[in-house]
């Protein structure tokens, strides 16, 4: 599956993080994502089909491997993957590098592979 952040806006700070984007799964306009620290994530719809697109990506999302975490000292925990997961370290990627789109569907699908099927 591929997820897609695009025209993202983000601001990150210390203990502040906002961002928007539109969302696209498999290469279809889904809907739209807004985030901002103490709230909870907004996935909106752009129509009924992206309602459809958007419930296959939730689905997809827990399937995949728990996020690995590390705190400021040092230990690390997992957290258990979902699409708001999934969005948060895909925003978070970005600002590690500069793009307009961000897509984590070829990097997570590998790290998935490479544990081998689900029985």
């Amino acid at each position: 599956m591929q997820i897609e952040l695009k025209n993202l806006h983000a601001d990150i700070q210390k203990d502040n993080v906002f961002f928007d984007a539109d969302l696209w799964i498999n290469g279809k306009v889904a809907g739209y994502v807004t985030y901002m620290s103490g709230a909870s994530m907004a996935i909106k719809a752009a129509n009924s089909q992206g309602e459809g697109l958007i419930q296959a990506a939730k689905d997809y999302c827990l399937t995949l491997p728990a996020l690995e975490i590390s705190s400021d000292r040092g230990k690390k925990s997992k957290i258990k993957m979902d699409l708001e997961v999934f969005i948060k370290s895909m925003v978070a990627d970005s600002q590690q590098k500069p793009a307009k789109t961000v897509n984590r569907s070829d990097s997570l699908q590998q790290k998935k592979t490479k544990k081998g099927p689900k029985p």
